[in-house]
């Protein structure tokens, strides 16, 4: 009798393990997969940050900036 509870022990905490493991993959899956799509937000973010930075550096006949540099 006592070896048949232990089998069923076993047998009951592999299943446990095994499904375990299945959701830790699948949250690992999910994790990863929003980290890519917020790498790829925020490099569409950054080039069309970059795009509207040099066209009003463009559009400026001179740095605004510079008196404040140069006075020190």
């Amino acid at each position: 009798m006592a070896n048949q509870s232990c089998t069923g022990i076993r047998h009951s905490t592999t299943r446990y393990v095994m499904d375990f493991s299945v959701r830790w993959s699948n949250g690992l899956d999910t994790l990863t997969g929003d980290a890519r799509e917020i790498g790829d937000a925020l490099s569409r973010v950054s080039k069309a940050y970059r795009a509207v930075n040099e066209a009003t550096a463009r559009s400026l006949p001179t740095d605004p900036g510079l008196g404040a540099v140069d006075d020190g």
